[in-house]
């Protein structure tokens, strides 16, 4: 296990590079990204979105493209992973109430991108197609805020609302499917599985796994005494991570819903995890600006 200081207040948002070689982190109150060494906790450099956007409160990176995406106060800033040059800048078709709270990338060469807001979720079909700032289409009005992910195939897009789930077309954002749960204020997540047939789903202290195509029942992840803020799949699917503002970060066995293990660092609040795409680390952040980064099989 490895810890490190690596901002003064609360992190909100952290992703692993695809080759596990750097860790993105964003706190919603200042404007910089940080990419750093997971490793050693070494600072490797800072992006800065161009634009006046206030703060970056979310990041990812996609899969299948060097591509790298931040979720600002008002629009969504992508860079080439290659030479970390902006290469595009996303902006929703109408003025925006509140920040990104969550950016997702598709898969596959040509990614789509979406970000999600306190009204609704922003799609682009692709994340970096033509120059200058370029709308959303479609915009897909939301109760609350929403939390987002697109299915490994793209043809589906998920968002977390204040009581349900749905899934909607990312080109057209009719709503295909939705599954109802316990109504949560809070920015639950929602993930799906690497072979896109099964969906973690996150609302207060609670995570459930949904079947896709089936109208089956839930499985049910409970024990954490507090809202869960985060969760990820590991690669090959038999595990699920989940981070909460009980202070704690748990690994599922999301066939089941038994705990396998239950990590109490004392960095406060966990507000964000990651798993590397190996599965070999997982990573969380606390409000107190500490990363853990561990060997999840350790």
């Amino acid at each position: 296990m490895f810890v490190w200081q690596a901002h003064r207040g609360k992190i909100r948002s952290l992703a692993f590079s695809p080759d596990g070689g750097l860790l993105a982190t964003a706190t919603g109150t200042g404007r910089l990204v940080s990419l750093w060494n997971p490793s050693t906790g070494e600072l490797v450099r800072k992006l800065t979105p161009p634009g006046t956007d206030r703060a970056a409160w979310s990041v990812t990176f996609a899969s299948g493209a060097p591509l790298f995406a931040a979720g600002l106060s008002a629009s969504v800033c992508v860079w080439n992973t290659a030479d970390w040059s902006p290469v595009a800048t996303l902006v929703g078709q109408r003025r925006w109430s509140g920040p990104y709270y969550e950016v997702a990338l598709g898969h596959g060469p040509s990614p789509g991108a979406g970000g999600a807001g306190s009204t609704g979720v922003c799609v682009w079909a692709d994340a970096v197609s033509g120059p200058g700032p370029r709308q959303a289409n479609p915009v897909i009005s939301t109760d609350h805020t929403a939390c987002l992910d697109f299915a490994p195939d793209g043809t589906r897009l998920a968002t977390n609302e204040l009581a349900k789930v749905e899934l909607c077309d990312p080109v057209t954002g009719n709503a295909v499917r939705s599954f109802a749960h316990t109504h949560s204020r809070h920015h639950g997540p929602v993930k799906f599985s690497p072979d896109g047939t099964r969906l973690a789903v996150g609302y207060r202290n609670t995570l459930s796994v949904y079947p896709v195509a089936e109208d089956g029942p839930p499985v049910h992840c409970q024990g954490h005494t507090n809202a869960v803020w985060a969760a990820c799949w590991s690669s090959d699917g038999r595990t699920l991570l989940t981070a909460s503002a009980d202070g704690t970060a748990r690994l599922w066995d999301p066939t089941s819903g038994d705990e396998r293990k239950s990590f109490a660092w004392g960095i406060g609040e966990i507000r964000a995890a990651a798993f590397s795409a190996d599965g070999l680390l997982g990573a969380a952040a606390g409000a107190d600006g500490k990363v853990v980064v561990w060997d999840v099989d350790a």
